[in-house]
């Protein structure tokens, strides 16, 4: 996992997913849902503690097409899980 958090630690996972979509998201958690297989949903990796040990199940992790910002007028911001911290900065 150490390549895919920003702190660069970790061990490794047993499995790495990167979806292209919605439905991708819904098709993968439902069939870990399915197996009794863990699964952990990331964004880019920012302020991510990874045990050395790795992660024993699937890791979703969420990239640019999860990366919008929506500024509404009262100043209130929702920030996708993909968006870079320096984007928000």
């Amino acid at each position: 996992m150490e390549n895919h958090t920003t702190l660069h630690i970790g061990g490794s996972a047993d499995y790495l997913v990167t979806p292209a979509g919605t439905e991708e998201i819904r098709e993968v958690t439902r069939l870990c849902n399915q197996e009794g297989m863990p699964f952990y949903v990331m964004g880019n990796g920012s302020n991510l503690l990874v045990s050395d040990a790795g992660y024993h199940g699937l890791i979703v992790k969420l990239g640019e097409e999860y990366s919008s910002v929506l500024t509404k007028e009262d100043g209130t911001v929702t920030a996708q899980a993909g968006v870079l911290l320096s984007k928000l900065a």
